[in-house]
């Protein structure tokens, strides 16, 4: 977007300017996320957060600051947590990932459930708890 310029400053002064790609606009996101092994969703401030669930549903762990979204798809061995402003323990979640990744076993289950997680936000699974709301708040 318009920061584009600025943000390619800031990685070349930081030295990471071979590493970072900025692809701007995409409408191919479920095939980038088929060839992620990580999800790293640092968003301060999030209702929910789709686009972490979206990464779940592709079965990939996440890591995302802690905030009102992240702590309602929040599951134990898929999803950690971090203070948004703590760059530290941002980087040991990354390189804790990165370890239970090398086994492949692990990285299946955790695919696997990561994928069930997700599940949870389904369309059809949303639509019929409004439903049940709905009917309660009716019959008050």
């Amino acid at each position: 977007g318009e920061k584009r310029d600025e943000l390619t400053r800031l990685a070349n002064s930081l030295n990471i300017g071979d590493r970072v790609i900025f692809v701007g606009f995409r409408d191919d996101v479920n095939e980038v996320l088929k060839i992620a092994d990580l999800f790293v969703f640092p968003s301060k401030r999030e209702g929910l957060g789709l686009a972490a669930i979206e990464a779940l549903a592709a079965g990939l762990p996440v890591i995302a600051a802690r905030n009102r979204g992240s702590l309602e798809y929040y599951k134990k061995d898929v999803v950690d947590l971090f203070a948004a402003s703590d760059v530290d323990e941002l980087c040991e979640h990354i390189v804790v990932w990165q370890r239970k990744l090398n086994n492949q076993a692990k990285k299946k289950y955790i695919s696997e459930e990561a994928k069930e997680q997700a599940r949870r936000f389904d369309y059809k699974e949303s639509m019929n708890k409004m439903k049940k709301i709905y009917i309660e708040v009716q019959y008050e």
